[in-house]
């Protein structure tokens, strides 16, 4: 384990010397992002009774939030929508006080339903919400349908 930490340093300083400044800016950005989202999926699987939280990010400006197996799947489409608006309030909230995210424009809620049979993993979504955090505004822009209710 040392030696695969003492070759990472090594490796991480070659490319940070061997970077220009524009370069050594973005990576800065991408683990300072990555370090908001690991303390943003702590913060909303504290919130949760069970199950599980995954948070990603794509191309810097589209966040989502899956809420694995969460007690919310059992739930009415009503209080899964009330659920997400809070949670993205939430969310908008912890982007404002992290600059590294201040170029998240687009949140994803997801439900998503995950079981392993053996040797054979199934996900299922139950309902997904999109919501648009430009102009200082939080606005539901989309709606998911209950896709495994037949």
């Amino acid at each position: 384990m040392r030696y695969v930490l003492k070759v990472t340093v090594i490796f991480l300083s070659i490319f940070l010397v061997s970077c220009s400044e524009e370069q050594k800016a973005s990576f800065s950005k991408f683990s300072g992002q990555l370090g908001d989202i690991y303390k943003l999926q702590s913060v909303i699987k504290e919130k949760l009774e069970k199950g599980e939280v995954g948070v990603y990010i794509q191309n810097g400006i589209s966040l989502t939030v899956s809420l694995v197996n969460t007690e919310f799947n059992d739930k009415s489409r009503e209080e899964r929508e009330k659920k997400a608006e809070a949670l993205t309030k939430e969310v908008e909230s912890f982007i404002n006080d992290h600059e590294d995210l201040s170029s998240v424009k687009h949140l994803f809620i997801t439900y998503v339903i995950n079981k392993n049979y053996l040797i054979v993993n199934s996900t299922n979504t139950v309902d997904y919400y999109r919501f648009s955090l430009e102009k200082g505004e939080t606005e539901k822009v989309t709606q998911g349908a209950d896709m495994c209710k037949g």
